[in-house]
């Protein structure tokens, strides 16, 4: 199994930090809705290993980031903005990296941000 640290930077995936909302089971039943963050790690073991969770909570996701952020305000900025999310047990923050020819996994990140289930805080994408 492969291990990567950081961002992936090809030309094949997308980099992400998401505030994603946390799945709650139900009090009756004891379902919830699929977590994202285990999704992705399933889809990049069973497909390839584009997909990825790289890191999870505010400290580890701005190291993740740091080294991709050009102006040193915009390292200032992410904190502020995780904090918003991860002083929260609603949410939690992540950096994800997604394969662009994962569809299923890049209509449903689309799908949680537009249901306000998932924020994206930063990222950047080819498709």
């Amino acid at each position: 199994m492969k291990t990567r640290s950081g961002f992936v930077s090809n030309s094949s995936s997308s980099s992400f930090v998401l505030a994603l909302r946390k799945t709650n089971p139900c009090p009756h039943c004891g379902r919830s809705d699929p977590n994202f963050l285990d999704m992705i790690r399933t889809r990049g073991a069973e497909i390839n290993d584009d997909n990825m969770v790289t890191s999870e909570g505010i400290e580890k996701v701005l190291s993740d980031v740091k080294s991709y952020l050009v102006d040193p305000n915009e390292l200032t900025q992410m904190r502020t903005a995780l904090k918003l999310y991860s002083d929260d047990e609603i949410w939690v923050v992540a950096s994800i990296s997604l394969s662009n020819h994962d569809e299923v996994l890049v209509k449903l990140m689309d799908e949680l941000i537009k249901k306000g289930n998932a924020v994206k805080i930063w990222g950047e994408t080819d498709w």
